[in-house]
């Protein structure tokens, strides 16, 4: 059980952490190309990468340059990416609060409950620490998962 609450404590941080700066900019043949670090002797642009990818460019491929209508289309693509990645991680909160909610109803219907230790032993959860983790649990659900 506390496993599971540091795994779900890491993962609610790990989105801000991962998050970079990447620049965009057109190259001599009119491609567009990505990077780091933005080049010294052209124009370029800060690109957001926290929103998911847009569906159906190839991976890998260097974009050829875009008309004056996809351009203007451009923000309502990376709209619909970040809606995409929000419908994402709610998806992941859901599942993360049912398993929540599903080790609170194990924990409070199972007054005998067991675990292997590190060893590989079976031990026994006594009394005080199962209610110890049936706190834990009603805190991570009322903290986390308040509105699923």
């Amino acid at each position: 059980m506390h496993k599971l609450i540091i795994a779900l404590a890491l993962t609610l941080a790990a989105g801000h952490g991962i998050a970079e700066t990447l620049y965009q900019w057109t190259d001599d043949n009119g491609g567009r190309q990505f990077g780091q670090h933005p080049p010294a002797d052209r124009s370029y642009q800060r690109v957001d990468i926290r929103s998911a990818p847009l569906l159906g460019a190839p991976v890998g491929s260097v974009a050829q340059p875009l008309s004056e209508k996809s351009k203007k289309s451009e923000p309502a693509r990376a709209d619909a990416g970040a809606k995409a990645s929000a419908r994402e991680q709610q998806a992941k909160r859901r599942d993360t609060c049912s398993r929540l909610r599903e080790n609170l109803v194990t924990l409070n219907n199972n007054p005998r409950l067991s675990r292997r230790s590190e060893a590989g032993e079976v031990e026994r959860i006594g009394e005080d620490e199962r209610q110890t983790m049936i706190a834990e649990a009603k805190q991570n659900l009322a903290t986390y998962c308040q509105n699923d």
